[in-house]
């Protein structure tokens, strides 16, 4: 009987060793590098910083992200394995736990993972506007120029690589045609993108010397506007 029940008791260690090992050896395949062997030869400089930019999370624009450490990566001139290497540093969260999941030896260059990070994230993407969207925009009757012209470089920031011509027309043709700077640009209308907008400042440069002359002069009338409102 003793011997029966060491026997058992051996049996029920090696079952516990053995699901340990398992357990172990699956873990350490789960820590292996996603980089391939010619990345890995590559370590990172002694005292190497990782770009300062903020960590990605997983959550917001990957392709902002990206663009951000290629910008540092090519301002520095780190080499593309180099770069491969300091990536991870740029992430946290749920991020780096997608990273440290990747296939070992999946990755031989930097364009591999930004692939897969956008692959991965690419629901979590920012969609700017179409460049045709500008072409909506209009000068309010209650608008200054500047403000329109304001209020217009704001949206175009929200806009995919929008075309010059298509700026020059979405502003040139959607201002109040009863501006002055209208009736005068209508005689010799600027040639390109550039010269509008040099001109729409010259206005608005005008516009802002007459607010202050007018100021000026009546000093308390602009006082009184704000009463009324």
């Amino acid at each position: 009987m003793a011997e029966l029940d060491k026997r058992f008791t051996n049996l029920e260690m090696e079952w516990k060793n053995k699901g340990k090992d398992t357990f172990v050896e699956k873990m350490l395949q789960g820590t292996g590098s996603p980089f391939s062997p010619r990345v890995e030869e590559n370590q990172l400089p002694e005292k190497f910083k990782a770009p300062p930019i903020m960590s990605y999370k997983g959550v917001g624009d990957p392709v902002e992200h990206l663009e951000d450490f290629r910008s540092h990566v090519h301002l520095l001139g780190i080499p593309d394995e180099v770069a491969c290497r300091a990536f991870p540093l740029t992430l946290s969260g749920s991020a780096r736990n997608w990273f440290r999941k990747l296939p070992p030896g999946s990755v031989d260059k930097f364009e591999d993972l930004g692939r897969v990070l956008l692959t991965q994230f690419m629901t979590s993407r920012i969609w700017k506007k179409p460049p045709s969207y500008l072409l909506t925009l209009k000068q309010r009757s209650d608008e200054t120029l500047k403000q329109f012209i304001t209020w217009f470089n704001l949206e175009k920031t929200e806009i995919e690589e929008p075309l010059d011509d298509l700026i020059y027309s979405a502003i040139y043709h959607r201002l109040l045609t009863k501006e002055l700077m209208m009736r005068k640009m209508s005689r010799k209308p600027p040639s390109n993108l550039q010269e509008l907008m040099s001109k729409v400042q010259e206005f608005i440069n005008e516009a802002d010397v007459l607010e202050a002359i007018d100021s000026t002069r009546h000093p308390g009338q602009k006082e009184d506007k704000k009463k009324e409102t």
